[in-house]
This record gives C-alpha cells, structure tokens and sequence, in this order.
C-alpha cells in the first residue's frame, strides 16, 4: 500500500487551519470578565455593592467603563452613555438607573440588561443577536471634568 504524503500534508494543513480558525473566533467571542485585582479593597467591595431597587446591579465583573455626556433635551439634565456594548451609538440612561454612591473608579461605569421584543429581560450578552434590545440597568457617573 502506498501513501501519499501530499495527501496527508493537504489533511493536516486544513486540520492546523481549522484548529487555528477555532482558537482566535472562541478568543474573540468570549465575554470578558473585568478583572478586579488592580482596584482597592474598597473599590472592589463598590463594584459588588451596587444595587437598583434593592437588587444587585449585576456581577461585579459585568460593569462597562463608558463615555458619558450631559444632555438637556427636554430641558432637563440626562446622563447619555457611549462604549462598545452600545456599538458606538449614544444611549440615555433611565433616571432609576442612576446610582447616587460616589463612584471610586473615577471614569463611568454601566452596567447592562437585554430587552426581549416580548419585554422580558436578561442580563446575557448572548441576547445581543437574537433581537434584544440593550438597556441600561444600573448607571454611576464618574468625573466628567
């Protein structure tokens, strides 16, 4: 029985490929959780203390550090908020979702919740491509001068 060796060096290129392929697309899709360990004590036990309503505003790792703006479109002041998860777009944040503890990071954090079409909730970044809506849940400004 004879082997062909291009045969087997054309298999084991596609497989190396695939494998390649699979590693960077399960880097890049993975939800990344905020490592705590560089923040204070305090500023760690801020993190997991945020509550809305009397609930948890989510994982101390699930907050998202974002721009902020001040708007006064209906004549009043309202907190605007801009990152990543918002895919760039500017979105205002609800009045309950404004947390009044002064926030030790310095920079504004949210922290999220999907909307489904039918109007139940989750706080899964997987919702994002099945038609959820981001919210805001839980907003703490930081210093905006």
């Amino acid at each position: 029985m004879k082997i062909d060796y291009r045969v087997m060096l054309h298999l084991l290129t596609i497989g190396v490929l695939s494998a390649a392929i699979f590693l960077l697309f399960m880097s890049v899709h993975q939800p990344k959780a905020h490592d705590l360990s560089h923040y204070s004590t305090d500023a760690q036990n801020w993190f997991k203390e945020q509550r809305r309503n009397g609930n948890l505003c989510c994982s101390a790792a699930d907050f998202d550090q974002v721009d902020e703006e001040i708007r006064y479109d209906s004549g009043e002041p309202r907190y605007w908020i801009n990152s990543d998860k918002t895919r760039g777009e500017w979105i205002i944040v609800p009045k309950a979702a404004v947390l009044t503890s002064p926030n030790p990071n310095g920079r504004a954090v949210a922290w999220y919740r999907w909307v489904s079409p039918d109007g139940s909730f989750s706080s899964s970044d997987q919702n994002e491509r099945k038609g959820f809506k981001i919210e805001v849940y839980c907003f703490s400004p930081g210093s905006l001068y």
